[in-house]
């Protein structure tokens, strides 16, 4: 079972990615053809969505 505190070590040690940003990189990676581009804008994508799983199952009763 993952303890809580984990859980939000592990959300202060990803980077800040707003979802406004997320948003933003979505309208991006639709727009764009460029390979290297689209694998540096599914990384932020991926990471953000990593913050948002984190972020949920924090909130989660059974982990408090």
């Amino acid at each position: 079972m993952i303890n809580k505190k984990y859980l939000i070590y592990k959300l202060y040690e990803l980077p800040e990615i707003t979802e406004e940003d997320y948003l933003n990189l979505i309208r991006k990676k639709n727009r764009t053809n460029n390979q290297l581009e689209l694998s540096q804008i599914n990384d932020r994508i991926n990471l953000y969505n990593e913050k948002e799983m984190i972020i949920n199952l924090i909130k989660t009763p059974y982990y408090n």
